[in-house]
């Protein structure tokens, strides 16, 4: 527990631990679940042949762990389900 200071000084660990709860409050709102991924075979032949396929969008990846593989696709289907 803080003990109250006298001359009133200790605004600025409330002004941090609301900084804190703030940033972690944010860092949780904005977390997004990785879709799930598919295998190229796999989607041509349960997806695409069957017209399962509503939209393909190419998307820049922002994590960027690898160099080569910057830019992915996300498929939605006609039951909107998104991979």
């Amino acid at each position: 527990m803080v003990t109250p200071d006298p001359n009133n000084n200790n605004n600025n660990n409330y002004f941090m631990i609301a900084a804190v709860v703030s940033l972690a409050f944010l860092g949780i709102v904005s977390f997004k679940k990785p879709l799930p991924e598919i295998l190229y075979s796999e989607f041509y032949n349960e997806y695409l042949i069957k017209n399962q396929v509503k939209e393909i969008s190419i998307k820049k990846d922002k994590n960027q762990q690898n160099t080569v593989f910057n830019h992915r696709a996300e498929i939605i289907m006609n039951d909107g389900q998104k991979y």
